[in-house]
């Protein structure tokens, strides 16, 4: 399996045979990133590259990268873009928005990316559009869901994940209608992402005539629940819904069922992470998910990537390697029809995606920057993902 996380300390060569360079820092060969020019011969894009690669969140942002340069390091990328060359400039956030900052201020102003694709988490991501806004450089999220992210009238920022509000929406009509449960329990972590999650929950429940007995928040890197589960449970609910990433989604998991848990177990698309079974064992057998895609997912498209996926990286992919690899889908569209590096057209180009089959659907912007396709609902049966409801 190829390390997917690029140092700063080494330059990658061009790959033989292929005209996409993936080195990182190194010097273009020739160039147009940001200013539009093109060279005589051929044209070198600088993508700037944020994510999570340490800390907390490793496991979404490798999988993000692995996605990413599947696509963008493929032969079919090679011959849709000519003679245009990509080169991958990646930057470790390690989760931390004032890190994000730093790195994304590096990657527009002395790197001079053309795009930013990034970052993993809500937080970083709501950091970093400032600096890519103001820079005038578009920015693709592939993951971050927080609503208000698109929100803040910036019109160089794009998201290929659904925002929280449909998430929520969905896991709230999917215990109502599809569980027929009307009790819930509900957790959340106090952030962007946990408040954005559970707002939309409770105000679809609300309107279904769900109640919420009991919710509680809890902070970011926190490790023990009991007191917050035990609450919870006094209250006598007959679901349980957290909205966590998959470290502390995992620890919940695993508390809940030893303070003796037998309700259904429900999670946000962080439960869509590998590393969250990994981490919740047995504790997830049962659980389910509202997510963004599915391995399970049956259209040619997404067969064909999770095929590529498993003879490149010898394993499965998940969600977020969908997302990058998304993300990449449409960027190498846009790169196709702006025929040019320039920041300014590359973004009328993204903008302008229409009818773009992915291995997460076929996707088109609307004009907040935000796609619009079906979430998943996914089962975990014998510890992978099984079609619960597709939404």
């Amino acid at each position: 399996m190829r390390n997917p996380i690029v140092t700063r300390r080494a330059c990658l060569g061009l790959l033989s045979g292929l005209a996409v360079s993936v080195a990182a820092g190194c010097a273009p060969t020739s160039s147009a990133p940001g200013g539009g020019g093109q060279g005589a011969a051929s044209t070198t894009v600088k993508v700037g590259v944020l994510a999570s690669l340490t800390g907390d969140g490793a496991g979404y942002g490798q999988y993000m990268v692995e996605g990413l340069r599947l696509k963008m390091e493929s032969p079919e990328t090679v011959a849709q873009l000519g003679g245009t060359k990509v080169e991958l400039v990646v930057e470790d956030d390690a989760g931390k928005p004032e890190q994000a900052v730093s790195a994304a201020t590096k990657l527009v102003n002395q790197d001079n990316v053309a795009v930013l694709v990034g970052s993993v988490f809500s937080p970083t991501t709501m950091a970093t559009q400032a600096v890519t806004n103001k820079a005038r450089v578009p920015q693709i999220t592939p993951s971050s869901t927080a609503a208000a992210i698109t929100q803040q009238g910036n019109n160089w920022i794009f998201r290929v994940a659904l925002p929280d509000t449909i998430l929520g929406t969905d896991l709230a009509r999917f215990v109502a209608n599809d569980l027929r449960l009307k009790r819930v329990g509900f957790m959340y972590v106090n952030d962007d992402f946990g408040k954005g999650g559970y707002d939309a929950f409770a105000t679809e429940a609300k309107r279904l005539n769900v109640e919420i007995v009991a919710a509680e928040a809890y902070g970011r890197g926190d490790k023990d629940f009991t007191a917050q589960l035990s609450w919870i449970k006094a209250a006598n609910p007959d679901v349980f819904v957290q909205w966590s990433r998959y470290a502390e989604a995992a620890l919940i998991s695993q508390q809940a069922k030893q303070l003796g848990y037998t309700v259904p177990m429900l999670g946000s698309d962080a439960h869509a992470a590998p590393k969250f079974l990994e981490l919740a064992g047995q504790s997830a057998e049962g659980s389910y998910y509202v997510g963004h895609w599915s391995i399970s997912a049956d259209w040619s498209e997404s067969t064909a990537f999770v095929e590529r996926y498993r003879a490149r990286y010898s394993r499965d992919p998940d969600q977020y390697s969908a997302q990058g690899y998304t993300a990449a889908e449409i960027l190498v569209d846009a790169l196709k029809r702006a025929q040019s590096g320039d920041r300014a057209k590359l973004r009328d180009a993204i903008a302008a995606t229409r009818g773009l089959k992915t291995p997460m659907g076929t996707m088109e912007f609307n004009g907040q920057g935000d796609l619009v396709y079906p979430t998943f609902m996914v089962k975990i049966v014998s510890g992978k993902d099984t079609p619960a409801r597709k939404a």
